[in-house]
């Protein structure tokens, strides 16, 4: 695999395991869900009515949000139910969520460019959980992806800026400029919100490091590469950080998650250090944007993860990408075990607090995997 660095990284200062089911989530209204089981698989599969472009979970009240990119809402789904409990109704195109430290903000960004037009629908929603109320606020740059720090200010990527906001007010506080990274509505061909939205974000889990991950071309992911940018936010030492390069394959999956303290990283298909520094890679990964995924589990010392191998490079009987978690050591990638899933994870994962749970986009919904 190729991967170049274009130029040194800048600074920029600033304000093991059970294994158990697997059941995938339908974020289906409120209609009864439908339940299917692929022979000789774990799990069940709940097939959603639309596509899910990004999850927070809210262990205090118990749900799960959904950003539904093609029904413009956010599914609500009950963590002890494992069903669609309610529906939250929002502005077009909702291509990332985040929930603040405290629990009382949902930020909802949406993806409008659009070509051709002066028109646009790029905005944000702040839905305020207490209240039940909503704030929507206009965007000129399209809002790609958005994750909270531990001091309650949401960090924001836009398609030509990194910014602060604040869901108390809507205010906005720019960070620096980037050039454009964001694919236009409408696109060629039956293409995913990973491959719309070409940027993501996370938070470590003790909040002091907020990590993303943008394509900074218009390339499909079936080209021979990228040109990206990894970003990260010191929350304690208010500096941001980027990290401008090319890879081949292309950065798939396009995820991004964090040790608990943010000492190591995933971005794509590559394990990193605080130093940029790569420690170890999916071998043989196709880049596939939309096909795959990734999250730290550090109590457990594993990462959980699934992603696609280049086909052609494959010489093993059995099919190379027959859906499979992997359960992986958190340090180098080795893997410890492998678990056959009725279908592909392809987006965003999120463990629960004890590391009991873990909830992933998927090709056809939710999928809620107890590990």
């Amino acid at each position: 695999m190729k991967f170049a660095l274009l130029r040194s990284a800048r600074l920029y200062d600033g304000s093991a395991t059970r294994h158990g089911l697997v059941a995938f989530l339908a974020a289906a209204l409120l209609l009864p869900v439908s339940l299917l089981q692929a022979a000789g698989t774990v799990g069940e599969v709940v097939t959603i009515r639309g596509h899910v472009s990004d999850i927070a979970l809210d262990e205090m009240r118990g749900r799960l949000y959904v950003a539904n990119f093609t029904a413009n809402r956010i599914e609500v789904i009950g963590v002890a139910s494992r069903r669609v409990e309610s529906v939250l109704p929002v502005a077009p195109q909702p291509g990332s969520i985040a929930l603040s430290p405290s629990g009382t903000h949902l930020l909802v960004t949406h993806f409008g460019n659009r070509t051709g037009t002066s028109f646009n629908n790029n905005a944000y929603t702040i839905l305020n959980l207490q209240t039940g109320t909503q704030q929507n606020f206009g965007s000129l740059p399209t809002p790609l992806a958005a994750s909270f720090g531990n001091n309650g200010n949401a960090r924001v990527v836009t398609s030509r800026e990194f910014l602060l906001r604040d869901p108390a007010n809507g205010t906005t506080q720019l960070v620096m400029t980037v050039q454009a990274v964001a694919e236009s509505l409408p696109v060629v061909g039956p293409k995913k919100p990973a491959q719309v939205v070409q940027a993501t974000m996370t938070t470590s889990r003790d909040g002091m490091m907020v990590f993303g991950l943008a394509s900074l071309s218009v390339n499909d992911d079936s080209a021979e590469g990228d040109f990206s940018v990894v970003f990260r936010y010191d929350m304690l030492r208010g500096i941001f950080r980027t990290m401008s390069l090319t890879a081949s394959p292309p950065m798939g999956p396009r995820v991004v998650s964090s040790s608990r303290t943010g000492a190591t990283y995933m971005a794509g298909w590559g394990l990193f250090d605080l130093k940029d520094t790569l420690l170890a890679q999916f071998p043989n990964a196709s880049g596939r944007y939309d096909v795959g995924t990734h999250v730290f589990a550090p109590q457990a010392g594993v990462i959980y993860a699934q992603f696609q191998r280049r086909e052609t490079e494959s010489a093993q009987p059995a099919s190379p990408n027959e859906p499979t978690l992997l359960v992986l050591d958190d340090d180098n990638l080795a893997v410890r075990a492998r678990y056959r899933l009725p279908e592909n994870l392809a987006g965003k994962s999120i463990l629960s607090a004890d590391e009991r749970v873990l909830y992933s986009i998927s090709e056809s919904g939710i999928a809620i995997i107890d590990v």
